[in-house]
């Protein structure tokens, strides 16, 4: 029961960046990989995207040679997808920005600090995030000047 894929690809040469609309369908999310541990209001953000009909703000992923796309950020819109569809509520597509292969478990926690337009992390999450990069070998300076901690 194989289903082709549609995808419209734009770019913007200047950046370099890569945007999709896709089948959110498409889209693996890995638990484990997302430093967050409270989704907050997964209803409420159901509502708001049923209200606009689509989510408006890209999902970030990667794009696998199968045509799925592993899942970098936008876990709480994932979740509010499955309860509107649960709750007999389509949403066929959503846009996408499809990051390089080069882009890194270390830019992929970055990112989850910088990028996220939605719920903020959590202190605990901020803290555990900090930690992962701390491993992965970023000074607590290098931490703490990037985003202004002191």
């Amino acid at each position: 029961m194989s289903k082709e894929t549609t995808v419209t690809v734009t770019q913007e040469a200047a950046t370099n960046r890569i945007f999709a609309e896709i089948d959110w369908r498409k889209i693996l999310v890995d638990k484990k990989a997302n430093p967050r541990e409270d989704f907050g209001d997964i209803k409420g953000l159901a509502d708001e995207i049923r209200a606009v009909g689509r989510i408006l703000e890209p999902l970030l992923v990667r794009k696998n040679p199968d045509d799925t796309f592993p899942l970098e950020h936008g876990n709480r819109r994932i979740l509010a997808l499955e309860k509107l569809e649960d709750d007999g509520f389509k949403v066929q597509t959503v846009p996408v920005e499809i990051v390089p292969d080069s882009f890194d478990r270390k830019q992929s926690l970055i990112s989850h600090l910088i990028r996220n337009n939605g719920k903020p992390l959590t202190s605990l999450e901020q803290g555990n995030v900090f930690k992962l990069l701390e491993e992965m070998g970023l000074s607590r300076k290098e931490i703490s000047s990037r985003w202004d901690l002191g």
